[in-house]
């Protein structure tokens, strides 16, 4: 049997019992010619059990300390020897067809060497599904969305080409290193999100904490700024808009994103009262944010009716 196409690399630390859908997720998939990387990263729960369970031969399983995702991803892609590469989440799940189209996708278009996927929200118990993420699909639009803090690639959803990734030494800073690589990825070539909603991120208690969030959205201005001179040389063709954020209003947009986050996770677990309260809260404090993304909701709504 020769070297498989695709690299799935799968950190994880206390996912229990999420991980069991990730890892079937995966399995699942219409693309065969991959190989699965598992890292449990050092759990006390049910998981390091499960994983030993696992028989699959396209599965290696690596069984560590608790180093965290972006030393345990780094790690991983050293004996990655693949063409691509792609990420999962533990505690999330992925459409049967996502690693089949978004290999043909860099396949087709070599000038790309990243690619995501639009995702929806999913609750604790996996029975609901709601609050879609559509992401911009071309290079431009995604760069400028990066440039201006909005959402443009959503982490566990990419699939790149191994060599650019490894150049740029995959993830460097924490928190938000997932901001930095899509730029330095975005220096190695194209940028592309595929329009088709294929993955689903799971919202629960331990994922939507304000202290995981506030820390990367602080560190995703940091990151902006210092890569904004750089695109600007890169795309002069482009005007990208800079807007100034003073102390304040920085701090208003972080704290609505966490209101958000915090909201749609109540709703999709049926905790309507807070729910709605924490949506008109990011309302308050940061208008346009918040209008994005209830309006991506009404046009999906519109789509499906």
């Amino acid at each position: 049997m020769g070297t498989p196409l695709l690299t799935v690399i799968l950190p994880s630390y206390n996912a229990w019992p999420y991980v069991k859908e990730a890892v079937d997720s995966i399995l699942a998939q219409t693309f065969k010619d991959l190989s699965i990387i598992i890292i449990n990263d050092g759990s006390t729960d049910a998981s390091a059990d499960y994983f030993r369970t696992l028989s699959d031969p396209r599965i290696r399983l690596i069984e560590q300390d608790n180093l965290g995702v972006v030393v345990s991803f780094n790690k991983a892609l050293q004996s990655v020897d693949t063409e691509f590469v792609a990420r999962m989440d533990a505690d999330d799940r992925c459409h049967p067809e996502k690693y089949e189209l978004q290999v043909r996708y860099l396949k087709d278009h070599p000038k790309c060497v990243l690619v995501g996927t639009s995702a929806m929200h999913l609750s604790a118990d996996g029975q609901r599904e709601g609050w879609p993420v559509h992401m911009p699909t071309k290079n431009n639009l995604i760069i400028q969305a990066m440039l201006r803090r909005r959402s443009a690639l959503i982490n566990p959803t990419f699939l790149a080409r191994t060599a650019a990734i490894k150049e740029v030494g995959g993830y460097h800073t924490w928190p938000a290193e997932d901001y930095e690589l899509f730029f330095n990825m975005g220096l190695k070539g194209e940028l592309a999100n595929l329009p088709d909603i294929l993955y689903s991120i799971r919202l629960h208690t331990n994922s939507v904490t304000a202290k995981n969030l506030i820390k990367p959205q602080s560190q995703y201005e940091v990151i902006r700024r210092k890569y904004a001179s750089i695109y600007k040389e890169k795309y002069p063709q482009n005007k990208y808009q800079e807007k100034f954020f003073s102390r304040i209003l920085l701090s208003f947009d972080i704290a609505a994103v966490v209101l958000y986050r915090a909201g749609i996770t109540k709703l999709l677990n049926q905790q309507f009262i807070s729910g709605y309260l924490s949506l008109f809260g990011a309302m308050l404090l940061s208008p346009a944010r918040t209008w994005l993304y209830v309006h991506r909701k009404w046009k999906a709504l519109q789509t499906q009716s």
